[in-house]
């Protein structure tokens, strides 16, 4: 029977993201999330705060290098991995575990930060032709205004899952 490695992060960068390249030109972006529990302890508010590593790679990567800045609140789903290396000053075996980022979605109001959505402009423009040619052949009538209404999740990004 299978398992289940998954994890779910909901929490701030405590850094900048740090965006690299691999030799083949693959992108990579390390994060660094902090999640905080709040707690109380004979009366006493207390709170906990625990660091999380996380790797996004390809163009997840790209977005959050270039789209996320520190303080930014962010949803994070992925994978739990531990890889070694070894050092190269002690010659002894290093670990560290980290999550690879399967979901990311930015949480920050837009107004509260310089992000803007993902998306790629080339699929854009084909699901635009595909839903205005889906629309002439369908509906000869022309498009009613509609009332605009009040959203209270406008100020916040969408999900980017690549």
């Amino acid at each position: 029977m299978d398992g289940i490695n998954r994890a779910t992060l909901l929490g701030n960068l405590g850094r900048d993201p740090e965006l690299k390249y691999t030799t083949s030109g693959k992108a990579v972006c390390t994060l660094r999330i902090a999640t905080t529990e709040t707690y109380k302890d004979d009366g006493d508010r207390k709170q906990n705060t625990e660091w999380h590593n996380v790797v996004c790679w390809d163009k997840k990567a790209e977005f959050a290098g270039e789209r996320l800045k520190k303080g930014d609140v962010v949803y994070i789903e992925g994978k739990i991995k531990t890889r070694s290396w070894t050092d190269k000053e002690t010659n002894k075996k290093a670990y560290t575990t980290e999550i690879v980022c399967d979901v990311l979605t930015v949480l920050t109001p837009k107004n509260q930060s310089n992000n803007t959505n993902f998306e790629d402009d080339s699929e854009k423009t084909e699901k635009t032709t595909e839903v205005t040619t889906t629309e002439e052949k369908t509906s000869p009538k022309k498009a009613e205004s509609k009332p605009v209404v009040d959203d209270p999740f406008a100020d916040f990004d969408t999900d980017v899952e690549l």
